[in-house]
């Protein structure tokens, strides 16, 4: 007999997503259709939905400061929303570059400040999963590039990612096991009343 129990089926738990797609197609309609969202509007760019949301980040140490406080249970919230992530990632390089005392990412050097970057975007993320673990759902919005890369000659047309730096963008995804990017603009009623059901999202 082994120490250690056997237990089957599905479990009930709070999820953690990202949701990329272009600007305007209804990403933050849909996050409001969570349970109980409380969104950290980082950009103002949900002045004109009827939805809860904590103060406008003004610096990098106020959104940290603001997603500890859900952590904690200071704010009444059923999912957090963090809308969106790449304006999250431009106070992140102010801070970066207030710290170093230069004027610009590229000023450390090649490849360095991007590197310096993620690795403090990573204490959000850790941040996010902590809120995950705290028993909320956890809902990451990012915007798409303008503009989808070119294909090499005789390769495939590359993916399309959220938009931010590279290795950033790249750490947001790999940090949720749902990632879903909506292909085609939804109107309002058309978004679910509902969580996605299991198997909609494509997985990581």
């Amino acid at each position: 007999m082994s120490k250690y129990a056997v237990t089957s089926g599905i479990q009930t738990a709070p999820v953690k997503t990202v949701l990329y797609g272009p600007e305007g197609i209804g990403k933050s309609t849909f996050a409001s259709h969570f349970p109980s969202p409380v969104f950290i509007d980082t950009e103002g760019g949900t002045k004109r939905l009827n939805v809860a949301r904590l103060p406008q980040p003004t610096s990098w140490a106020m959104l940290l400061d603001e997603v500890a406080e859900v952590r904690k249970g200071s704010v009444p919230c059923g999912t957090l929303v963090l809308d969106t992530a790449d304006w999250a990632e431009r106070l992140c390089i102010q801070a970066v570059c207030a710290r170093a005392k230069v004027n610009g990412i590229e000023d450390f050097g090649y490849g360095k400040g991007y590197t310096y970057v993620k690795e403090e975007f990573a204490k959000l993320l850790d941040a996010l999963e902590e809120v995950l673990n705290a028993g909320h759902n956890v809902v990451v919005l990012a915007p798409t590039p303008r503009t989808r890369p070119a294909a090499a000659a005789g390769c495939c047309t590359p993916p399309i990612t959220p938009a931010g730096t590279p290795k950033t963008a790249l750490a947001c995804r790999r940090s949720c096991p749902l990632t879903t990017h909506p292909l085609q603009p939804a109107s309002p009623e058309a978004v679910p009343q509902r969580l996605p059901p299991r198997g909609s999202c494509h997985r990581r």
